[in-house]
């Protein structure tokens, strides 16, 4: 006659696949990092002389942080941390250029440099209107 096994013990079964399955995931290197909802307007355009802002979150990793980097941005923006919420980082600041920038942003775990991820995405800054009146 065959073992049976209660509930319990099926579910602890069933999470410890799961956890391996999720530190299987987090050892083959992969943070994810993705632009948040509460960014107002597009991310893919701004306006030289307006304010831009973008939203990212990182997710993944030992969960002790990320060092964050940017491939270069247009003359005008930064990439600033969020002091309150770890993972989180913002795009912000004024374009002072028009043009087209093909920008990358990336994180990096704390504990482990070989765990990390990338966003790419295309900035177009248009020409202000307002400044060829």
């Amino acid at each position: 006659m065959g073992r049976l096994y209660s509930p319990v013990v099926i579910i602890i079964i069933i999470m410890l696949i799961a956890g391996s399955v999720e530190a299987l995931d987090q050892a083959q290197g992969s943070i994810r990092i993705e632009p948040l909802p509460e960014q107002t307007g597009d991310m893919s355009s701004a306006v030289v002389a307006e304010e831009y802002s973008c939203v990212f979150e990182a997710h993944g990793g030992h969960g002790y942080g990320y060092a964050w980097g940017h491939s270069v941005l247009p003359v005008g923006l930064i990439l600033q941390m969020d002091a309150e919420v770890e993972g989180k980082v913002y795009i912000e600041g004024i374009p002072e250029k028009e043009g087209r920038y093909e920008i990358t942003v990336k994180a990096t775990d704390v504990v482990d440099s070989s765990m990390g991820g990338e966003f790419h995405y295309t900035l177009t800054v248009s020409p202000n209107p307002a400044a060829a009146e």
